[in-house]
């Protein structure tokens, strides 16, 4: 079959094979176990061994959610003018991927020409945040979710459940996985505690429509609110001194007074400064106002009445 471009090239249709579990596929790419001493016997071994883990992990999983943790190690800074990068300049970066399962639970295919098979878990759209993201903001995806083309460029799987080859000892200490496969309620919220990642996974599944019932997460959703609720006090004390002394300075300048500068300028010049230390402030008060908008406030959460004085102050809205 030959398929006619739209700039005149043409080009070969790929068939794609579909297997219909993870021993097919063995038994259709590596028929026969490698023997002893042979290159690829340690390759056989791990690829068949995570392969067959991820579909037991997996496909036990249907309709529950799945957490899919990547790392890998990788030097971010820059190599010009001859630098090369010491051991202790790699670091660390995770990515986190959470779906739903549905059927079949893996999708394993492999088209003509290529070397090695695709293996994806089957979602309908995941979310996904990187180390920077992580409760602060999530992306959705549409599709499968994949493995680990950085750590694992086979099947993307090979990971699963091995400790990362570090190249900087630090990154080791705590002995990180290259891939962690989460699967069911209580294993997604236990890693969530455990790596205090309860608001990515409150954020997630929010995202993915996924009603879950998890002390932990109320637990991190109650000491968030407290903690912007608190801080909403000084920060509105400093907002109202600001106030008053571009009031007084102000005044000052339009009645020509003005004992403590030597003139009119530098007046002016200590009014700005404070009308942008004042915006500073306002801005942290919204962003704090916005997280208790998020996270829901009530007649128990601290500080209410200031949360609404503030709210009726500067215009915002306390639902979402």
């Amino acid at each position: 079959m030959r398929l006619l471009f739209h700039k005149g090239e043409i080009m070969s249709a790929q068939k794609v094979r579909t297997f219909q579990s993870v021993n097919e596929l063995i038994e259709r790419m590596w028929p026969e176990r490698p023997p002893a001493g042979h290159s690829h016997r340690a390759f056989y071994d791990t690829a068949t061994t995570t392969l067959r883990e991820l579909e037991r992990l997996v496909c036990q999983a249907i309709g529950a959610p799945v957490l899919v943790v990547h790392r890998h190690e990788s030097f971010q800074g820059c190599v010009g003018f001859g630098y090369t990068p010491r051991d202790e300049d790699y670091t660390v970066s995770k990515t986190c991927l959470l779906g739903i399962v549905r059927q079949p639970g893996l999708l394993l295919t492999r088209r003509d020409g290529d070397l090695f098979p695709r293996v994806e878990i089957t979602v309908d759209r995941h979310v996904w945040a990187g180390d920077a993201m992580m409760n602060r903001s999530v992306h959705v995806a549409t599709g499968n979710i994949c493995g680990n083309a950085h750590a694992s460029p086979v099947t993307g799987w090979e990971g699963l459940n091995i400790p990362l080859r570090a190249r900087n000892p630090w990154n080791a200490l705590n002995k990180p996985l290259c891939t962690e496969v989460i699967v069911g309620d209580e294993a997604v919220c236990a890693w969530a505690k455990k790596h205090h990642h309860e608001l990515f996974l409150r954020d997630a599944f929010r995202q993915l429509g996924y009603a879950i019932a998890s002390p932990a997460i109320d637990e991190r959703v109650t000491t968030e609110r407290v903690r912007h609720a608190n801080a909403l006090e000084p920060l509105w004390l400093k907002r109202r001194m600001l106030h008053n002394r571009i009031e007084a300075l102000t005044s000052c300048i339009l009645n020509g007074e003005h004992p403590i500068w030597e003139g009119e300028a530098d007046a002016r010049i200590a009014t700005h400064k404070d009308r942008e230390e004042l915006a500073n402030v306002e801005r942290q008060l919204r962003e704090h106002m916005s997280k208790l908008a998020e996270y829901g406030v009530g007649d128990a959460t601290p500080n209410i009445h200031l949360i609404r004085h503030i709210a009726e102050q500067l215009g915002i809205q306390l639902t979402k």
